[in-house]
Order: C-alpha cells, then structure tokens, then sequence
C-alpha cells in the first residue's frame, strides 16, 4: 500500500511517532531501561559503563516530559489552532467560542492567544513570530489530534497487556496490526479500533496524572 504510506492523514503517522516518544516519560519503562543499563554495564569495563539514573533523575525526567506533553497541547490544541484559523481567515464559527477579541492585527492576535496558552505575557518582540510561526497546509490540526490520541494508544496497550506493556511480545504484533493500514485511516478510524471516542482527551489527562504521581513516588524514595 506505497499509496497510503505517502499520502492520507498525517495526524495517525504522528499519533505513533509521539506514542513512542511518549516512552522517554513512562515511568515503568525508564525503570526496566535502568535494569537494562545495570545489565550492559556488568559486561563492560569501567570506561565504558553507561551511567544508572536515580530514582531522583527518573523524577526529574518524568516531569520534564510531563511538561513537554502538556506545553505542546497548550501551544498547538490551543493557540496555534485558534491563531492559524484566524489567520486563514476561517470561518469565525470555528474559533468565536474561544476568542473573542480583534482579529485585523495579527500580531496582536498572536500575542495574545499564545500569551494565554504558555502562562505568561509575550513580549512584542517574542510576538513577531507571527507571519513564521505557522505550519504548512494547517498541519497544526495533525499535531494537535495526534497529541491526544497518542495517549489513547497507550491506554489502549496498557488496558491489553499491562502496565510494562512493552515487554510482552504479543505487543509488538499489536502494533505491527494497528500500523499495517498506514495513513489509509482516518484519526476517527484508529479511534475506533481501539475501541475508544475520536480524540478523546480524557486518556492524556490521565497519562499525566498517572506519571506525576510516579514521580512524586520516586522523589520521595530518594535513592
């Protein structure tokens, strides 16, 4: 199916690119990639041994990719949808809910709308990003779907295999099934072969809270 691997939604290739970047934030597989580095390094001599993270840094990191996760929603589900629609002169239907302001200075709307979603004033400085800061043929819809529903194939592997879902090898022809169709779906589709609601946001939410709570756990082991 060469066809669908180059054409079709872009929202499903990146749903399972950030699915998998979404490993680097899963506190159980940093956790089994310790014990695996604790492995490597029994075989190698002192040069060469990789260094082993604390509990302290697997915190660390967790709520760095905590950050990350929610920082790229804000910015993509929230501004930049709302900013590039506005700027394609969409129909106002699609953003009046959200926004209410001016539209005729597109700076000022970008500074606005981002100023919102990253939590502090942006200066006008910051805010001439405005013409640059877009993505080519609104692909900011892809990310901001893919975003969530990254989260939904997680919880879709976790609900199947458990929580160290990636160390049972039936999850790898799980995936190989989910990814064989390519960009033949749509985001709905992969929705429902999942069994779960399009762009559901509830499992991201709770994939934070989730890993949050891991992290506390781990700060406070402090080992």
């Amino acid at each position: 199916m060469w066809e669908f691997q180059q054409l079709g939604n872009n929202a499903l290739t990146e749903s399972y690119a950030i699915f998998f970047e979404g490993a680097w934030g899963d506190p159980e597989w940093l956790l089994h990639y310790r014990e695996f580095v604790k492995l490597y390094n029994k075989f190698q001599e002192p040069a060469k041994r990789v260094p082993v993270m604390t509990d302290v840094e697997i915190a660390k990191l967790i709520r760095n990719r905590v950050f990350w996760d929610l920082y790229f929603v804000r910015r993509y589900n929230g501004a930049k949808l709302l900013y590039e629609s506005i700027l394609h002169d969409g129909d106002p239907a699609l953003w009046k809910d959200y926004y209410s302001g001016q539209t005729a200075d597109l700076q000022q709307v970008y500074k606005t709308l981002f100023s919102d979603s990253y939590g502090y004033q942006l200066t006008d400085m910051d805010s001439l990003r405005f013409r640059t800061d877009v993505d080519s043929f609104f692909y900011a819809a892809d990310y901001s779907r893919a975003f969530i529903q990254s989260a939904q194939i997680e919880e879709y592997m976790r609900g199947k295999f458990g929580a160290k879902w990636f160390t049972d090898p039936r999850a790898g022809a799980a995936i190989h099934d989910m990814y064989a169709f390519a960009n033949k779906w749509q985001p709905a589709d992969l929705a429902a072969y999942l069994g779960q609601q399009p762009v559901d946001p509830d499992p991201f939410v709770e994939r934070m809270n989730y890993r949050l709570k891991a992290a506390d756990a781990l700060m406070k082991s402090g080992s």
